[in-house]
């Protein structure tokens, strides 16, 4: 969860799962749910969801009503606010090696690139024999 200095707030996927399930929640039901039923929609710990709900609340994502049971509650502004929420997208591992991939090409191209032109800089300035001259393609 990071607050940045354009004003967006950042958050995991998670949390923002939490969230949009919250608010779904109430809409369909009149009433939050509880941590449990937020645990085992995750599939996760009691504590873990009311850990998230607090976060939530500190963020000012969501509010907190006086009752001891069902105390999640959503202002309409709160409401609003969901879907213009961004959340730090979780990458697959297929999704990482194809990065790697494409950044090693790169690289690669960019190295290529700069020992060429430092070898031609080099024999304009007489520094190296014709001879070490290597034909690089790209």
């Amino acid at each position: 969860m990071k607050l940045k200095n354009n004003g967006h707030i950042y958050l995991s996927k998670i949390k923002y799962d939490v969230l949009k399930y919250i608010s779904t929640f109430i809409k369909q039901h009149r009433y939050s749910p509880t941590y449990k039923e937020i645990a085992i929609k995750f599939k996760f710990s009691r504590a873990r969801a009311g850990a998230i709900v607090a976060e939530l609340f500190k963020l000012n994502l969501i509010s907190k009503g006086g009752s001891a049971h069902r105390k999640i509650r959503l202002t309409d502004s709160q409401t609003d606010s969901i879907p213009t929420l961004l959340y730090n997208k979780e990458y697959s591992a297929m999704d990482l090696r194809r990065w790697a991939e494409l950044l090693k090409k790169v690289f690669m191209k960019l190295v290529l690139k700069l020992m060429k032109n430092l070898i031609v800089l080099r024999l304009r300035q007489n520094q190296i024999a014709p001879v070490i001259m290597l034909r690089l393609k790209f």
